[in-house]
């Protein structure tokens, strides 16, 4: 991954303050990620120009630290040797070999922790870290969607399609033809404005479907950063 390009200046990289961890705030963290850093090929944009045949782009999102953590917690959970990094982990002890395509690397979820951080979660071990915006760490799409959603049947996969209608299950096919990996039991608040209640988180899946130009090996850089952006005035 090439180092990112020199931005306009320095307001652009402003601290976002937007540090929600929550299920369910990965879209507007990442909406606001995209509002403030314009710069093509990071981690938030990657995610938000993802799109399958039944759910387009700006649909999908970077998701959330908590967001990620289930994602962890669904596909990397097996280790039990690392009893000293237990209150890292968030409840994902992680794996050296992780299904759904996941890498043993460091993802990235949308959750900054300050002016040059953000929130990563560490498959290998399950722990979640705070690292440099500059980075060149994992992506994973993820899509949020009600108990409504009517849902339509890719060709290309095996599993369950889930209606939306309140019959999804873990690792179901979801209406945008990801992999579900969170069911709420009683919904949560979501979208941009947080004024949606949503159900069901989906990821992208490791092939592909539709239109999609996504592979699990996707890596990229967080976004701004005002130590970057200050140092790298035109």
């Amino acid at each position: 991954m090439a180092r990112a390009q020199k931005l306009s200046g320095a307001a652009k990289c402003l601290l976002l303050v937007r540090r929600a961890t929550e299920i369910g705030s990965g879209k507007a963290n990442t909406d606001m990620i995209l509002a403030k850093c314009k710069t093509a090929g990071i981690a938030a944009d990657v995610a938000n120009k993802y799109s399958t045949s039944t759910a387009g782009a700006g649909q999908w999102f970077l998701p959330s630290i908590d967001e990620l953590n289930e994602l962890c917690k669904i596909y990397s959970n097996t280790r039990v040797d690392n009893p000293g990094i237990v209150k890292l982990q968030n409840g994902c002890a992680g794996s050296t070999s992780p299904t759904g395509g996941f890498a043993t690397g460091l993802y990235w979820s949308s959750s900054e922790n300050g002016p040059n951080s953000a929130w990563t979660k560490y498959f290998l071990y399950g722990n979640q870290r705070d690292d440099n915006r500059y980075l060149t760490f994992h992506v994973r799409p993820v899509r949020a969607f009600s108990a409504t959603t009517p849902a339509t049947t890719p060709t290309t996969i095996a599993p369950k399609v889930c209606t939306g209608n309140g019959d999804c299950n873990l690792r179901d096919i979801g209406p945008g033809g990801g992999i579900v990996f969170y069911v709420a039991p009683t919904g949560f608040a979501c979208e941009e404005d947080l004024d949606t209640f949503c159900r069901y988180l989906e990821a992208a899946i490791t092939n592909g479907i539709g239109s999609s130009t996504w592979t699990p090996t996707t890596t990229a850089q967080w976004g701004c950063s005002r130590h970057f952006c200050l140092w790298n005035k035109p």
